[in-house]
């Protein structure tokens, strides 16, 4: 009977043991270092109008993101300097870059808060002639059948695609807070060459009639280099993984973000032309 006993008391100890660390909430870590401001925007040259967005970064997952008002905004072709004000959106600054098409040009961001410069320079690279980076499929259905893969790999020049049809809005410089399901091109392979990536591809079946509008990005080789970099820690995923990336923006000071330029092109097919 004590036997017995002593097996209920231990039994009684281990439930409790173990439904005390099934409620134990996760902890995480404060981050060693904190950021002043993280920066979102580029310049691009499908509309003179340019768009960058200041915010506080949250450094906790419980954190929230803060607006970053109260800033001197510019950007600067290397002769002359545009200001982006402040717009309606906390945070978010616009304004015009005239001479926006300075092809193998350097364009510089500079940010000044709280008594601090935040600098940024990209190279503004031109578009060239690229294959599309999907296939279409005439269905018996008698639809069209689009398969679209996240990420090409050992392409001639690094690319960034959205392809945009029924239910993906349409691509504005001025949507920073929508994450577009954009396809990337880059003129590196895979990062894991022993176990392969599990790739994300998407697929989407449109009637024939239907409106696929394809946008093209180009990028410079180190805005590429970021993001491929990027995706080491996010997108690149293999049966056991793979190599982390060191991920550093371009934006000088306690900042993080990355502003880039980009040269832009939009083109509009019917489904059933895609089809080959």
């Amino acid at each position: 009977m004590k036997a017995v006993f002593s097996l209920i008391i231990i039994l009684i100890v281990l439930i409790a043991g173990c439904k005390n660390d099934s409620v134990s909430p996760v902890k995480f870590k404060r981050p060693r270092k904190s950021y002043d401001l993280a920066v979102e925007g580029c310049l691009n040259t499908l509309t003179t109008l340019q768009f960058v967005k200041l915010s506080k970064p949250a450094m906790l997952p419980d954190g929230q993101v803060t607006p970053v008002s109260g800033a001197k905004v510019s950007i600067s072709d290397g002769n002359n300097q545009f200001l982006l004000s402040e717009t309606n959106t906390p945070g978010l600054y616009s304004g015009n870059v005239s001479d926006n098409k300075n092809y193998r040009r350097f364009y510089s961001l500079k940010v000044q808060y709280n008594s601090k410069d935040y600098l940024a320079t990209d190279t503004l690279i031109a578009l060239q002639p690229d294959d599309l980076p999907f296939t279409a499929t005439q269905l018996t259905s008698g639809q069209v059948e689009l398969t679209i893969p996240a990420h090409i790999f050992g392409a001639i020049r690094p690319v960034q695609w959205l392809i945009a049809y029924n239910g993906i809005p349409n691509w504005s410089p001025s949507i920073l807070n929508i994450q577009y399901p954009y396809t990337y091109s880059s003129e590196l392979g895979a990062p894991n060459a022993v176990y392969p990536l599990t790739q994300d591809v998407r697929t989407a079946d449109l009637n024939p009639m239907d409106t696929v509008t394809v946008y093209k990005f180009s990028q410079s080789q180190s805005y590429a280099a970021f993001l491929y970099n990027l995706f080491q820690e996010t997108d690149f995923k293999g049966p056991f993984s793979s190599e982390p990336g060191n991920v550093y923006g371009n934006v000088s000071g306690n900042a993080e973000g990355y502003f880039h330029c980009t040269d832009v092109s939009v083109t509009k097919y019917l489904a059933k032309d895609l089809v080959k």
